[in-house]
């Protein structure tokens, strides 16, 4: 209690009135009417803050209960005080990495070793049409055309030697059948003794993006031709006079200067 409340153990315990002043004062109500509910007999366990002389602010567990007399009056208050300071920042980064991942437009998840989809975000169920309970459990192949399912199993393989996939480009099978075109990127999971647990994925529908550079594509390779076989010669010259491109009756004419 002494190094919890940052407290020298030369001084005496504090009073009641004293500790109470530790609380956060934002927590002093919620603590306080819990003491008095134990005094009329129930135990209580709760979460809350306090404060140190020099400050900082640290949240600790308390579960207590108080010890009546022969006549039922209470004499003493039992009970246990934990730091669960590490543990709440711990929780809070999780639940702050959780919210990111649940509000990514990305599919995001995990596939345990053994190829199972262990877990699945609401952007794989908008990327793939399944909704986590219908694909959790399933073979990673299953979001995959039949052509290819060995592909899946290669990837995974990499990434337990130890390799990092990224922004590697395939094809994936949707719920409704639609054949999509998505980037993935697998790592590798490791738990805190550094032992690879499982593969974590992150794919990306970019069908948009390929339906763009195929008419980016064509548009490009129509209007090339139309330039290679005008009759007048055109060319592009840079911003430092330097021609980056002539067409054909350029290059006809240069030959017949030579």
């Amino acid at each position: 209690m002494y190094r919890i409340s940052g407290r020298n153990p030369q001084e005496l315990a504090p009073p009641y009135s004293e500790y109470l002043n530790y609380t956060y004062p934002d927590d002093r109500e919620y603590y306080d009417n819990a003491v008095k509910k134990a005094i009329n007999g129930k135990p209580y366990s709760i979460d809350q803050r306090i404060v140190l002389a020099n400050g900082e602010v640290r949240i600790i567990h308390v579960q207590s209960e108080i010890i009546f007399d022969k006549i039922n009056t209470p004499i003493r208050v039992k009970g246990i005080v934990q730091d669960i300071t590490e543990h709440k920042r711990a929780e809070e980064k999780i639940r702050n990495l959780a919210n990111i991942v649940e509000s990514s437009s990305d599919a995001i998840g995990t596939i345990f070793l053994e190829g199972i989809i262990a877990s699945w975000n609401k952007g794989a169920e908008q990327v793939y049409g399944y909704s986590a309970e219908e694909i959790l459990g399933k073979p990673a192949y299953f979001v995959a055309p039949s052509h290819l399912g060995d592909e899946t199993k290669e990837l995974s393989e990499r990434v337990k030697q130890g390799e990092s996939i990224k922004n590697y480009e395939t094809s994936r099978l949707r719920k409704d059948g639609k054949i999509i075109d998505v980037s993935i990127t697998l790592s590798p999971v490791f738990d805190v003794h550094g032992k690879l647990t499982a593969i974590s994925f992150i794919s990306r529908g970019i069908t948009d993006r390929k339906i763009v550079e195929e008419k980016l594509r064509e548009s490009e390779e129509k209007y090339r031709n139309i330039v290679e076989t005008a009759n007048e010669g055109i060319l592009i010259i840079d911003n430092e006079a330097i021609i980056t491109y002539a067409n054909t009756v350029l290059h006809q004419l240069d030959r017949e200067i030579i």
